[in-house]
């Protein structure tokens, strides 16, 4: 049966009708997240162009979203279309594209500059983070806290080298070294982690090693590296919890009741929280990659249907919400990761993870309680010896008496650990504390939800300060301010129309 020649909804009515039924069907946080912001662009020669704000929005919703948009919008307009998605500010009218060139035909570029308000901004600059996948939290019990970091350094590194945009093979050349900086290791170290036994092999592979000809001497040498990096992966208790929520629900007899009951469900009816226990590393055995799309298949035992790849994606989304991170900022990986470590980084997220901010009511919670102690942190970051996390905070409950003279050895350790735990009472401090039934301490913790200076930055920091301080007494410091604005320098951001 051929297609009707003509379109009796218009295109933009058909777009408002497809949000509709996406509202009803999707979490309302993907929906608000990713979808309602999108703009009907034009339908031409059945290419039915939408537009989004940024590039990954326009990424998400090109992997997760098109079909289902797609098969909509076919069925209102009685017609195929293509669905295309596309970053609106990439759209440039071609009059005033025009009018934008200078002289030679090039396209104008400008200079932006950002001018912090004060001299820790200058110090930190809060703008510049990265983002850590909250989900990645509950992978601390299976791989170690560097694997972690290095897995977000190299997604940072391919991000700034694309622009955020990524590129048509996926494909980028980056650098150990600036790798290294973001992950705060040593570069030995990063090829050390690079192995699959590591727990990198969760995470991404290396592929198989390529040789090519040398242009400049004719001779055969190795190609660089290749590395491969996946998205999030579920972990392996939450794959068997989900699988054992998913066949309760029958869904071998009725897979699409199963499913919709999954995603009508609280994420903690189906896995369990804060992590799942596990006795041994996952790196101790061979990995078997799984995403929540692949659990679900293995669940039915038989292949999906389009409705049911659907459903299986939104499952994805409810319970891994690729859409929430954690922001680090740069000066946190470069500065501080090297001095606190990986495993003392990592509990800091975690206990500011557990913190917030109510938009609402102007409520803003930074005193956490951590239920268990030093048991269930310890659980939390994979670490077999709870006492480790005791030397990180000044003790709160003093046992015994102490020895009034210590050898040179001692004190060098006591005073490493106590330098150490000024620098992580920086960002948590523990307030309070009580006991358990079973004897057990839960502990109350203070957490500070910007970054503080290194204490290296901080002497800088006081020296600049008094500077300033003086400059203002002296009535200088605005006349200063003012030259700093017309001064040219190369701390400057290029932006390039498009072409």
């Amino acid at each position: 049966m051929e297609m009707p020649a003509t379109i009796s909804i218009p295109p933009e009515r058909a777009w408002q009708m497809v949000l509709g039924q996406l509202q009803m069907e999707m979490p309302k946080s993907n929906f608000d997240t990713w979808v309602k912001s999108i703009e009907f662009v034009s339908l031409t020669d059945g290419k039915f162009t939408l537009g989004t704000y940024n590039a990954y929005g326009r990424d998400w919703l090109d992997s997760r979203l098109k079909t289902t948009v797609q098969r909509l919008l076919q069925g209102i307009l009685g017609q195929s279309v293509a669905v295309h998605f596309i970053v609106l500010d990439e759209i440039f009218d071609e009059e005033e594209d025009e009018e934008i060139q200078d002289q030679d035909g090039e396209k104008e570029a400008f200079y932006l500059q950002v001018l912090q308000e004060s001299v820790r901004g200058v110090l930190i600059e809060p703008e510049r983070v990265v983002k850590l996948p909250v989900y990645f939290l509950r992978w601390l019990p299976y791989v170690d806290a560097e694997i972690l970091f290095l897995v977000l350094a190299l997604r940072q590194e391919y991000y700034i080298t694309t622009g955020g945009k990524g590129n048509a093979s996926g494909k980028v050349a980056a650098r150990a070294e600036r790798v290294c900086q973001w992950a705060g290791i040593s570069r030995a170290q990063f090829f050390r982690l690079m192995q699959p036994d590591s727990g990198f092999g969760w995470f991404g592979k290396k592929s198989e090693t390529d040789y090519e000809v040398d242009k400049r001497t004719g001779r055969t040498k190795k190609s660089p590296n290749k590395y491969t990096l996946y998205g999030i992966l579920i972990t392996p208790g939450d794959v068997e919890d989900l699988k054992l929520y998913l066949l309760e629900h029958g869904i071998r007899e009725n897979p699409k009741a199963a499913l919709l009951s999954a995603l009508s469900a609280q994420p903690r009816d189906i896995l369990q929280y804060p992590v799942r226990i596990q006795t041994d590393k996952a790196n101790h055995f061979l990995p078997k990659k799984l995403f929540v799309q692949d659990v679900v298949r293995e669940a039915i035992g038989q292949k999906l249907t389009p409705e049911l790849i659907d459903l299986a994606d939104r499952l994805s989304d409810h319970l891994i919400t690729p859409n929430e991170f954690i922001l680090i900022t740069w000066y946190f990986l470069r500065h501080w990761l090297p001095l606190l470590g990986p495993d003392a980084a990592m509990l800091i997220f975690i206990l500011r993870n557990a913190c917030y901010f109510n938009e609402s009511t102007g409520e803003m919670r930074d005193e956490v309680w951590i239920e268990g102690g030093y048991e269930t942190m310890a659980q939390r970051l994979g670490l077999v010896n709870p006492r480790l996390i005791s030397h990180w905070f000044p003790a709160a409950i003093e046992r015994g008496r102490h020895k009034e003279s210590l050898t040179n050895r001692t004190q060098k350790e006591v005073d490493r650990r106590a330098q150490f735990q000024d620098q992580m009472g920086a960002f948590a401090q523990r307030i309070d504390h009580r006991t358990g039934e079973n004897g057990t301490y839960s502990w109350k913790f203070k957490v500070q939800r910007t970054d503080p200076l290194t204490p290296e930055h901080e002497t800088l920091y006081q020296q600049l300060a008094r500077l300033v301080s003086d400059l203002d007494q002296d009535g200088l410091l605005n006349e200063l301010m003012d030259r700093v604005e017309t001064v040219a320098n190369d701390c400057f951001e290029t932006v390039k129309i498009p072409q």
